[in-house]
C-alpha cells in the first residue's frame, strides 16, 4: 500500500478541522454581484458583462469551486479580505478566465491515471497556491449535465495495486469524512458519489487559477 496526504507546515489536512459551510447556492443582490465581478475579473474587464446573465445563475446553482478553494486557504492558514461567501463567488467566478477554461478543456484529453500522476505532484508542492482542487466535468456527450459539474478537495491518496482511492472533502456534505473517489487503474474507470468516467472526467486546477 502507497499513501499520499496533503501536507502543509507539518500539518495534515483534516476535513473536520477546516470545513466550510454547506454549499446551497448564494443569491446576491444586482449591485453585490456588480462588486463581485469587478473583483473577480481586475485585469479581465471584458468578462465584466457576465455579471448579468452568467454569475447570478452560477452563484444560484452553487458555489461548490469557491468554497473548495476557501478551504484550502483556511488550511494554509491564509487571511482573506472577506467572509467565506464573499470569498467563494469571487473565487467561484474565476471559473470564467481564460487560464481554467483552457485547462478544463486540455484535460478531457487525458487518462485518469495520468491526472492522478499530476495530483500527487500537487500534494508534494511547497507553495499553497499550487494545492489542487479536483473538478468532474461532463463529457462532451454529457453537456447538458454541465449544471451539475462539481468541483472537491483531494487530501489523501491510497493505492493499492492497481486500485487508487482518493479521499475528497466535499463542500456538499461538509461533515463526511469518508468520500472518495475510487479509481481502477486497469480499466481506466472511476466512480464518485452519482459521477463516473462514463459521462464525466477530471480536470485538475492548481488553486492560483482561482486566488491571486
Amino acid at each position: 500500500m502507497i499513501e499520499h496526504r496533503l501536507l502543509w507546515n507539518k500539518r495534515y489536512f483534516v476535513p473536520h478541522l477546516y470545513r466550510g459551510q454547506v454549499n446551497t447556492g448564494a443569491v446576491f443582490a444586482p449591485e453585490i454581484v456588480d462588486a463581485i465581478a469587478k473583483e473577480a475579473f481586475k485585469n479581465h474587464q471584458w468578462l465584466y458583462w457576465s455579471r448579468r446573465m452568467i454569475l447570478p445563475k452560477m452563484f444560484d446553482a452553487g458555489l461548490c469551486t469557491g468554497m473548495s478553494a476557501w478551504v484550502l486557504l483556511k488550511f494554509a492558514q491564509q487571511e482573506t479580505n472577506y467572509e467565506e461567501i464573499y470569498q467563494s463567488a469571487i473565487m467561484q467566478a474565476r471559473i470564467l478566465l481564460p487560464q481554467a477554461f483552457s485547462q478544463i478543456m486540455a484535460d478531457c484529453a487525458l487518462m485518469p491515471i495520468r491526472l492522478l500522476m499530476r495530483l500527487k505532484y500537487h500534494f508534494d508542492v511547497m507553495d499553497f497556491r499550487q494545492f489542487a482542487l479536483l473538478m468532474i466535468i461532463p463529457q462532451l456527450c454529457n453537456m447538458h449535465q454541465l449544471a451539475r459539474a462539481h468541483t472537491l478537495v483531494p487530501y489523501r491518496i491510497i493505492s493499492q495495486e492497481h486500485i487508487h482511492q482518493i479521499f475528497v472533502y466535499d463542500c456538499n456534505y461538509p461533515d463526511e469524512e469518508d468520500r472518495k473517489i475510487i479509481l481502477d487503474e486497469l480499466s481506466g474507470t472511476w466512480r464518485y458519489d452519482h459521477f463516473s468516467s462514463k459521462d464525466w472526467y477530471w480536470s485538475i486546477l492548481p488553486l492560483a487559477t482561482f486566488y491571486f
